[in-house]
């Protein structure tokens, strides 16, 4: 199974792929947020398997988010658990009311 096979949804009408030579200068920005998710998810869990990697990828890039848009996580979760799974689909953090 290739990339486009395992990673692109089947209904997606057109797919572009760069390449490019590596290069440090240009993803400093990347390379320092994997490595802050990296001793993010080690300080957190400690030892964790592959199996549930790509969960805890995404709790930290939640929590990424949720502080770049300034919104408290406590509250934005007890939001979350009184909205409709079909709102949730379409979740937009700048979109949830915030604490005073």
């Amino acid at each position: 199974m290739d990339f486009t096979q395992q990673h692109i949804e089947s209904h997606t009408s057109s797919i572009e792929f760069i390449t490019g030579r590596f290069s440090s200068k240009r993803f400093r920005t990347l390379l320092a947020i994997a490595a802050q998710a990296g001793k993010s998810i080690n300080n957190t869990f400690h030892g964790i398997g592959q199996k549930y990697l790509q969960h805890y990828l995404d709790e930290f890039c939640y929590k990424v988010n949720l502080t770049l848009h300034e919104a408290p996580i406590f509250q934005h979760l007890t939001h979350l658990c009184t909205v409709p799974h079909a709102k949730l689909i379409s979740f937009n953090p700048e979109n949830t009311p915030m604490s005073a």
